[in-house]
């Protein structure tokens, strides 16, 4: 009986709770191919046992099992689709608040329709459906110990304390190989969104047959994962995933929309994000930068006072070229970087998010003040004294950033960027050093091909040009390009980027094209009516303009959309505390 069910039944005075058969039924799936704990292929795998054969969770009884660690009950691997491309990457695993079980013995577990966990009951409880992927490869369905310290570092103790139900979902990634044939790719876009997508539908389908409240999905995801987040988010029942969901077996009668997106420092809009990058870190030519690698990303540290404290704390920069090998950039590469910052301001006015064409000043202007405003919020909150600022400390903290060169304005009681004009301001925060570069030119879609062009494999697996914005810019310039030193002729090796086939997937995989539908027409795609996106200030893995621009895009499709930075974050799940589960809480209630 559903939850919902039961509920009628107790307005009737029926009993409050009823049992809720979860039958095993066990099979073992690519045991072969076992996952390790970082979600890669074990070298010397154990057997692993999935739980398959139905898309009624009511059919595993007994398999429920109860974590102490968390307090809570956990239901693992299940396969959320009828005929999976191989269940390690196409199972979930589901948490549930211990408040919320009755009993679990012998015959099975018993869930109360009215049990309390926090705010919410078994029947409203949110579903935190956590993307376990790295990156943009593959992932598989997490623990709660590899969840809270490995892939997303939320507090889903306090999660569960609250009465959210968690589930973590597996998926392809473009290094995925049939398990029948390691030399048949089978994680290439889409194949990684519509996994999440049939796990959407594997919950919605099962609703009321486990506690949780399938109108109250939040997808939550970082980095790549949090990118793909943003797509489910934002295409929800799109018809363009339904030939890749019946060919796994997918729930085909349940939606895949979700009631909000959660995208820590999304990588996202892949088409545009190597024009974005450029715009936000424009080379000359001489510069020294990256040569194809990153450095290390900041550790977080906790400062006990409202928010993560981190390195850049005490002059840190950021996700800089730590390491690794640099170089010198050429004629070629400087003019290349110019032409592709002035082909994204163009880009920026067709989205239609209140900047037309010339407008870049102003663009500028409201991306600078989200670095300023995530400075004054860190200042309010790691040095507040008797409920107001301490200019003092403040003070000092600003000084010891300025140490190096002179860029932040202080007044006693709010920071700046110095500079007269929005792009004096930009520079500086780039120059300073908070934010510095770490890709090389084209670090999304690579001269030499990097994880983004994986994604838009061959059947061979081999990597391909993906960006047309990428290529009008290096064909229309390609003349002047060669009368430059350093030059490289590239425009052939992009010639991929103008296949039907390779633009129709890009377009799958970016939450801008489904919100731009959206907007067209509110029937083609049923996005979240909620987002939130974050990423922090020293964040150089991906241009600050993704969020921001992400953000606006929401907002102009009529949805809730609250977009931020963080000061002093890098690359990660970084929120302040307690911030994503207030937020949640809130949307819910």
């Amino acid at each position: 009986m559903h939850i919902t069910s039961l509920l009628r039944a107790a307005r009737a005075g029926a009993a409050a709770c009823c049992a809720v058969a979860l039958a095993s039924c066990a099979s073992t799936g690519a045991a072969s191919r076992a996952p390790a704990a970082d979600g890669t292929a074990d070298a010397n795998p154990a057997a692993v046992s999935y739980l398959s054969g139905s898309m009624d969770i009511t059919a595993y009884k007994t398999r429920w099992a109860y974590n102490a660690d968390y307090d809570c009950y956990e239901l693992l691997r299940v396969v959320y689709c009828a005929s999976p491309a191989d269940p390690a990457y196409e199972s979930l695993n589901i948490y549930v608040p211990k408040a919320y079980v009755v009993q679990n013995g012998d015959d099975g577990i018993v869930f109360s329709a009215d049990s309390q966990a926090g705010a919410f009951t078994a029947a409203t409880a949110p579903i935190i459906l956590c993307n376990g992927a790295t990156g943009w490869e593959a992932g598989t369905a997490r623990t709660l110990d590899e969840l809270s310290r490995r892939v997303l570092e939320l507090d889903f103790k306090a999660c569960l304390a609250e009465g959210f139900v968690l589930v973590s979902a597996a998926s392809r990634g473009p290094a995925t190989v049939s398990p029948a044939d390691a030399s048949v790719y089978i994680g290439k876009a889409p194949n990684n969104v519509t996994d999440i997508k049939a796990a959407v539908r594997f919950v919605r389908a099962n609703a009321g047959r486990f506690p949780g409240s399938a109108e109250r999905i939040v997808s939550v995801g970082t980095s790549g994962a949090g990118g793909m987040s943003a797509i489910v988010g934002a295409s929800g029942d799109s018809a363009d995933f339904e030939p890749y969901l019946r060919d796994i077996g997918a729930v085909m009668d349940a939606s895949d929309a979700v009631f909000a997106t959660m995208a820590y420092c999304p990588i996202t809009e892949l088409e545009n994000a190597d024009l974005g990058y450029e715009w936000m870190f424009t080379l000359s030519e001489g510069d020294e930068i990256s040569a194809g690698g990153m450095g290390l990303p900041p550790l977080p540290q906790k400062d006990g006072k409202g928010a993560k404290a981190h390195k850049q704390d005490a002059g840190y920069r950021g996700d800089s070229m730590q390491g690794g090998k640099k170089k010198t950039v050429t004629a070629f590469e400087a003019a290349l970087s110019g032409d592709m910052a002035a082909a994204f301001e163009r880009y920026v006015a067709t989205l239609g998010i209140g900047y037309a064409e010339g407008d870049g000043s102003r663009y500028t202007s409201d991306l600078v003040s989200l670095f300023e405003s995530a400075l004054n919020t860190h200042l309010a909150q790691t040095y507040a004294a008797n409920g107001s600022l301490d200019s003092a400390a403040a003070s000092a903290y600003i000084a010891s950033l300025n140490q190096n060169g002179y860029w932040l304005e202080w007044d006693g009681s709010r920071a700046e960027i110095a500079g007269v004009t929005a792009e004096e301001k930009k520079r500086a925060l780039v120059e300073s050093g908070h934010l510095a570069r770490s890709k090389d030119i084209t670090g999304f879609d690579a001269f030499g091909y990097g994880a983004e062009d994986k994604l838009f494999c061959a059947a061979d697996g081999a990597p391909v040009h993906f960006s047309r914005s990428l290529a009008d810019v290096l064909t229309a310039n390609d003349a002047r390009y060669r009368t430059l030193g350093g030059y490289t002729d590239y425009t052939a090796a992009f010639a991929t980027a103008a296949s039907e086939d390779v633009a129709r997937r890009v377009a799958m995989l970016s939450p801008f094209h489904y919100l731009a539908q959206y907007r067209a027409d509110s029937t083609s795609v049923r996005p979240s009516p909620h987002f939130r996106l974050t990423v922090g200030t020293a964040d150089s893995n991906a241009s600050p303009t993704a969020v921001f621009d992400l953000g606006k895009l929401a907002e102009a499709a009529g949805l809730e959309s609250e977009y931020f930075f963080l000061w002093g974050a890098g690359h990660g799940t970084h929120d302040y505390a307690g911030g994503f589960v207030s937020w949640v809480k809130r949307i819910c209630q």
